[in-house]
């Protein structure tokens, strides 16, 4: 991860409003639950910069999600599934977030479409098989 970061890093010093690379890099960093604030900062600047992105949505819900923040996950998520159809990362994230708010049947409703959509994702059929995250 720190050459992948160092690349990253090196990219925002040539050009520090790349939306492509403040979002992935923020996802990135949020998948690994790193710098969690930064990786906010860096998917606002996309999210400023294209609102209707459903990527740059997705990793706006999904960061907000690892901060705990998730009513404002749930918000960005749900955008980005009304913006751009059902996708099945962002059902899955959007599941897990109802999770979270304690919404169990919603979450467990997510995740099956989700898996519908990519059964090849064995996070997905653990999550429905056990019914939590």
């Amino acid at each position: 991860w720190t050459v992948c970061d160092s690349v990253y890093q090196r990219a925002l010093q040539i050009d520090s409003l790349n939306s492509l690379v403040n979002n992935n890099y923020a996802y990135s960093l949020s998948e690994r639950e790193e710098r969690l604030d930064d990786a906010l900062k860096m998917v606002q600047v996309a999210v400023d910069a294209d609102s209707d992105n459903t990527s740059y949505l997705d990793t706006i819900g999904w960061v907000y999600y690892k901060l705990g923040n998730y009513s404002e996950a749930k918000n960005y998520l749900e955008k980005a599934i009304e913006i751009g159809g059902e996708k099945s990362v962002m059902l899955d994230h959007l599941g897990d977030v109802m999770f979270k708010l304690g919404e169990i049947q919603k979450a467990k409703s997510l995740w099956q479409k989700a898996f519908d959509l990519d059964r090849t994702n064995v996070s997905l059929k653990s999550k429905i098989e056990k019914g939590e995250i």
